[in-house]
């Protein structure tokens, strides 16, 4: 979730507030807040660990299965949810504070779908290109009006 972008900025200032779970454990692997693109993780703060942990989906495999994805601004908060086989809802993160890093106005979902022999996506070693194509499905879009 990008909390702000300054493109005046001549530093390129980006604060940024990201987190990563491994869908099969249930753990979150991480959260991060960070004011420039590959800085360092600031310390967490209240309200950004919520929740702590996230219902497990074992057999979690988003290349080969479909899920939906949601997330809904509220000017005190970001939710981000999924649903799971059975159409239970499973949040992934209640993101409520500090507010000074929650966007001040809604968001608008974007999706980067690219690779390079040198980038992974949760800082770790590159993985091989995938070998077919890469595509998301997306049959649902509400925006305010």
């Amino acid at each position: 979730m990008w909390t702000d972008y300054a493109p005046d900025d001549p530093d390129g200032a980006v604060r940024k507030i990201s987190r990563a779970i491994d869908m099969r454990s249930g753990q979150v692997l991480y959260n991060c807040y960070n004011v420039q693109l590959g800085g360092d993780c600031a310390p967490a703060q209240s309200g950004e660990n919520s929740p702590a942990s996230v219902t497990p989906s074992p057999g979690f495999n988003s290349a080969t299965q479909f899920h939906t994805f949601m997330f809904e601004w509220q000017p005190n908060s970001v939710s981000f949810w999924s649903y799971d086989d059975s159409g239970n809802k499973n949040v992934l993160w209640n993101y409520t504070g500090p507010s000074s890093r929650i966007p001040k106005k809604p968001g608008a979902f974007m999706q980067n779908v690219w690779h390079t022999p040198d980038w992974d996506p949760l800082d770790g070693p590159a993985h091989d290109q995938p070998q077919t194509a890469v595509s998301a499905f997306i049959d649902s879009t509400t925006l305010p009006n």
